[in-house]
């Protein structure tokens, strides 16, 4: 799915926050193909969205002074008042 929609936004296919309707119809198509799975495009739209809220509150946390993240371990440190 995050590839796909990397892609897509990557080659200018759409702009803004909402995922076109057509993208997640082909979304759902390939993981049907790839995985087996069956999913609506409201249940992408709202895994997406879910994901999208982790990444800015991941982002958020990211931007304060004295905090850290470190990608090898996937900790996120910070000084001891933070």
């Amino acid at each position: 799915m995050l590839s796909i929609t990397t892609k897509s936004k990557t080659t200018a296919e759409w702009e803004g926050p909402i995922i076109p309707l057509d993208l997640l119809e082909q979304v759902a198509s390939v993981i049907m193909a790839e995985l087996g799975l069956t999913f609506t495009w409201r249940e992408l739209y709202e895994h997406f969205r879910f994901f999208e809220h982790r990444y800015h509150a991941f982002k958020l946390v990211l931007d304060t002074d004295g905090v850290s993240w470190n990608f090898n371990t996937n900790f996120v440190f910070g000084s001891e008042p933070i």
